[in-house]
């Protein structure tokens, strides 16, 4: 049975979706943990969102104060989990079709091309908006904490996950400057992975572009060449 010989090394074709499906399997690993901590952190308060919360502080006799949590909009919470979760499942279904193509050099769609390109720059500014959000929220929510009580002022945000009394609150805040600083770290690591799959998308679409032109162009004038004429010696 004669032996198949591989290519010596991969074409640009192949290190082009190589490349972009690493660049969504970043992408989609950064999401599902940004939509999971912010999930999770929502699901220990009790459903409500700590992105848009007020603190309030109030006296009790000499000593004691207690904090009370004036929830506003819990849809803000919703908002960035569920746009994480749809780059989650886009990222995941774009790099099992990048597989397909990879594998079989089939079903390679250029139109998709030119549709992947405008919608992965679209959900970059959407995710772009969801990391500012949850890092304005999350600032906003600890400042609240810390300037309640001017007799607590010296404490951080990191300290009030063990210093107030959740279970008088009754939700579960003894993790959550730990989670909301996970998710706000994977939302901007996602966001590069956006940035960096759109500027891609773009690169391939134009060399794209470029190849088939090429394959277009009628040859050269130059290129064109006749053979001479040459005498034959008939014998007399």
């Amino acid at each position: 049975m004669p032996a198949v010989k591989l290519p010596s090394k991969p074409s640009a074709f192949s290190l082009g979706i190589i490349v972009e499906m690493m660049l969504l399997l970043g992408a989609f690993v950064s999401g599902l943990i940004t939509a999971g901590a912010a999930g999770v952190t929502q699901s220990r308060f009790d459903g409500h969102c700590p992105l848009s919360v007020s603190v309030t502080c109030e006296s009790v006799g000499s000593t004691q104060h207690e904090y009370k949590f004036h929830w506003t909009n819990d849809g803000l919470c919703n908002f960035c989990v569920n746009l994480q979760i749809a780059g989650v499942v886009a990222s995941f279904l774009f790099t099992l079709y990048r597989i397909i193509v990879l594998c079989y050099r089939k079903y390679n769609i250029g139109i998709l091309r030119i549709v992947t390109t405008g919608a992965f720059s679209i959900y970059t500014i959407l995710v772009l908006a969801d990391a500012a959000l949850i890092t304005s929220g999350f600032n906003s929510f600890c400042n609240s904490l810390i300037s309640a009580c001017t007799v607590h002022s010296d404490k951080s945000c990191f300290d009030f996950q063990t210093f107030l009394n959740w279970s008088i609150i009754k939700v579960d805040g003894s993790s959550f400057y730990s989670t909301l600083r996970i998710a706000e770290v994977a939302a901007w690591i996602s966001v590069l992975f956006w940035v960096a799959l759109s500027i891609w998308n773009i690169v391939l679409f134009v060399s794209a572009r470029r190849a088939n032109r090429q394959m277009v162009l009628p040859p050269s004038s130059s290129s064109l060449t006749t053979a001479a004429p040459t005498a034959v010696n008939k014998p007399l």
